[in-house]
């Protein structure tokens, strides 16, 4: 890592989930005021997640950010020009489509505008969004199914089309192998850990591209050197940017192999998060 300068304005690239928000209790405050402090500094703030834009809270939009990665590099912009859009061959969706609706597979297709899952899809979601306050209507969790996408399957062979750039599916030991082996090498695969159920979540994007290569891209457009890159994330989608950053910051929650990568651990997200960062990339 090159030395930073107290004096010289830095680009940051957050992670959502897990980073500045919660399924349970939506955007953390103190990661909004620690976004805020941040760009009074005269930092450039920017989304970095594995999330297509379209899937993006509303209430994580509202603050004002200068650039977004989305679906894990495969859609850019900075400062509302897009950059880039990769998508999947429509031939290859349509193949994915007929087999994973064939073997009953929980997957969804996810463009910049639009997202659609399959009914076992929305079920898992939903479980993990209101597993911890399934009827307080008014955690955030709920207001967020509820009012933006409801989280009711809605993918039918319309769904299938040119925009598709994130796949994302729940898989079994069982069903694994046929995943990959329907995806093929046209994908960049990423796995988190079996859940208590022994689900495997997996994203599917276009082979070459990733978040830190979405982050070097906006840089390049911008003109910003690498010296000047914070990467901040918590999930196995977040360990190429953190490890590509000059400053790479794993959350206290963040996977071993997440914390491992980065310069600096902060604290787990319900405990303060990224309160800490900008005093210590203020000691650099």
């Amino acid at each position: 890592m090159e030395k930073q300068t107290g004096s010289e304005p830095l680009i940051f690239f957050f992670d959502v989930d897990g980073t500045l928000y919660d399924h349970f209790n939506g955007m953390q405050d103190h990661a909004l005021d620690t976004l805020y402090r941040l760009k009074k500094a005269g930092h450039i703030i920017c989304l970095n997640t594995g999330r297509a834009k379209s899937f993006i809270p509303d209430e994580v939009l509202r603050f004002p950010f200068d650039g977004i990665v989305a679906g894990s590099g495969t859609y850019v912009e900075y400062q509302e020009q897009p950059l880039q859009h990769v998508t999947f061959p429509v031939r290859f969706i349509r193949d994915v489509y007929e087999r994973f609706m064939k073997n009953r597979i929980p997957f969804t297709f996810e463009a910049a505008s639009s997202t659609h899952m399959t009914d076992s899809m929305a079920a898992h979601t939903r479980q993990l969004f209101a597993a911890a306050h399934p009827e307080d209507e008014t955690s955030q969790a709920v207001r967020f199914r509820r009012d933006k996408f409801k989280l009711e399957g809605n993918m039918d062979e319309s769904a299938a089309g040119p925009d598709i750039h994130k796949v994302s599916f729940y898989a079994t030991d069982e069903t694994l192998p046929y995943i990959q082996e329907t995806l093929g090498n046209q994908v960049t695969l990423v796995l988190e850990q079996p859940d208590l159920h022994g689900c495997r979540y997996g994203e599917a994007i276009p082979a070459g591209c990733c978040k830190s290569n979405g982050a070097a891209l906006l840089c390049g457009y911008a003109g910003i050197p690498f010296r000047r890159t914070v990467a901040v994330g918590d999930g196995s989608n977040d360990l190429d940017m953190i490890a590509w950053a000059s400053v790479g910051i794993a959350m206290g929650n963040a996977c071993g192999e997440v914390r491992d990568a980065a310069g600096f651990v902060c604290h787990p997200i319900h405990e303060g998060g990224i309160r800490s960062i900008p005093d210590y990339i203020a000691g650099l």
